[in-house]
């Protein structure tokens, strides 16, 4: 929480801003649920799991495409 407080702190401010931590939190549910992962243990020989990458589904694909090739 206090890495959080010190990310939206507005120095300009002396204080975090109204509705700083509802535009934060409203960002990264947009982010988590317009991307997917790729588990990558099939191509590093790692455990499932272990090696998991996150982005863009677009990204996934041409990456687990270029994986594959």
């Amino acid at each position: 929480m206090t890495r959080l407080d010190l990310l939206l702190f507005s120095e300009s401010e002396g204080r975090i801003p109204k509705g700083a931590y509802t535009a934060f939190f409203e960002a990264r549910l947009r982010e988590f649920f317009s991307q997917g992962q790729l588990d990558l243990a099939p191509y590093t020989q790692t455990l499932p799991g272990e090696c998991v990458v996150r982005g863009a589904n677009e990204t996934l694909a041409r990456l687990k495409s270029v994986l594959e090739s």
